[in-house]
């Protein structure tokens, strides 16, 4: 579920047709939003939802929190011209 526009295939075009959203495709999907319904009520709770949980995994002390950081370290190591595995290695 959700409101869907975009493109379905990556493509190189010159003739600049291919590619581009169709207008029945953006009407339907803004007609969607706008005109409410039970569907868009069902998509703005999932959104809702993923949004509250998107939050809780980038709070202060989690996992996904150490990772990053983790991430950013070895980046920095890499940039000085060590990695995690001359550190342990002992170089």
């Amino acid at each position: 579920s959700g409101v869907s526009v975009g493109v379905t295939a990556w493509t190189i075009s010159y003739d600049g047709v291919n590619g581009l959203v169709r207008r029945e495709e953006v009407e339907k999907a803004v007609t969607l939003v706008m005109g409410g319904g039970q569907e868009m009520v069902e998509i703005r709770k999932q959104a809702k939802e993923l949004g509250a949980a998107m939050k809780k995994d980038v709070e202060s002390g989690n996992s996904s929190e150490a990772k990053l950081i983790a991430l950013i370290n070895e980046l920095k190591a890499v940039k000085q011209g060590a990695t995690t595995r001359d550190k342990f290695n002992g170089e």
